[in-house]
């Protein structure tokens, strides 16, 4: 069975200033290869890594001829609706590869293959359910999936309309691959940063110190345990909306930690629990609990000012029809 991957991020703009750091921890998953499809120009990249130099127009003619009719693609964000598409898109580039997936750059990566085996692959057709990292098939049945019944809204207003959908996960193609009744495999251990809080943190009701940094090709989380510590490691860590700065004039090579403030070198070979006590970002449980809250009012507030009409009606409707699925799903499964 093939069980080559090619791991695709299409990106348009300025390039995040940790972009020396994405490529450092994907030169660290040599068996996975990534495209980065972009109108940017970078002046060196792992050998692992390819760039497709596409313009935002070429890449749009693309996915128009792959579906058949025009699309609206007019901003970077709506990229995230044509994520499925991408089987498709870049068939010929696709060519030679089992799977083939879609993935962000505000993340770092981990161990890709620790968690991500020929076993799991030769089992699914399906790996992941978020925007920043999903694997699929590189087969015509599941390039096609995104084209059938059960999203909140049909591909082809997706596609065609400007606004933003979010197809790539829960309300578009996870129904979709729910609604047919084909498994995927959902239970990757991912480092995805809690939306509202100012720190970095997996787990918002977390309340002690931790750290989060890179080495050797890992992600690790430690974290203080009574009066110790204990680690987990991670697929990746996805940043969920934050910037950190970046001194590109460190070296990052040996190690960093992955801050909310910004990435700083680290030498340390294991973490230690003096360590997470004077690096963690933890502050007070009433600071999270004061981020917590804020998140949650700017978010209402710029769905009641900030948001179109159209937009609002978009969200709601996501949201019931994934639900609704969802409560469907649990009256259905078998009771323990």
């Amino acid at each position: 069975m093939n069980t080559k991957v090619m791991i695709i991020a299409c990106y348009y703009g300025d390039l995040p200033d940790w972009m020396d750091l994405w490529l450092l921890s994907c030169k660290y998953n040599p068996q996975f290869h990534f495209m980065l499809v972009t109108d940017c120009a970078i002046a060196s990249l792992p050998g692992n890594v390819t760039l497709l130099h596409l313009s935002m127009d070429e890449l749009r003619r693309r996915f128009s001829d792959v579906v058949g009719f025009p699309v609206a693609l007019s901003f970077p964000y709506k990229l995230c609706d044509f994520k499925p598409v991408y089987g498709l898109a870049f068939q010929k580039e696709l060519a030679g590869y089992g799977f083939w997936g879609h993935c962000d750059l505000d993340l770092i990566w981990g161990n890709l293959r620790a968690f991500i085996s020929d076993d799991l692959l030769s089992h699914y057709d399906r790996i992941g359910a978020v925007g920043h990292l999903t694997l699929y098939r590189n087969c015509e049945n599941i390039n096609r999936f995104f084209m059938r019944p059960g999203a909140a809204f049909p591909y082809r207003t997706v596609l065609t309309d400007p606004d933003h959908y979010g197809f790539d996960e829960f309300a578009g193609t996870n129904l979709i691959f729910h609604k047919n009744n084909h498994p995927f495999y959902t239970e990757l251990p991912i480092a995805d940063a809690a939306r509202f809080l100012s720190r970095i943190s997996v787990f918002p009701g977390n309340t002690g110190p931790e750290i989060y940094f890179w080495k050797d090709g890992r992600v690790i989380r430690a974290y203080q345990d009574g009066d110790g510590y204990k680690s987990s490691e991670y697929a990746y860590l996805h940043f969920q909306k934050k910037h950190p700065p970046h001194d590109s004039g460190q070296n990052y090579e040996e190690g960093f930690y992955i801050k909310s403030k910004g990435f700083q070198p680290r030498k340390s070979t294991f973490p230690s629990l003096d360590e997470i006590q004077s690096e963690t970002e933890f502050s007070s449980r009433f600071q999270d609990r004061l981020d917590l809250y804020r998140g949650t009012r700017n978010r209402i507030w710029d769905f009641l000012v900030g948001k179109s009409g159209h937009q609002k009606a978009i969200m709601l409707k996501k949201a019931g029809v994934y639900f609704l699925d969802k409560w469907k799903r649990a009256l259905a499964s078998p009771k323990k």
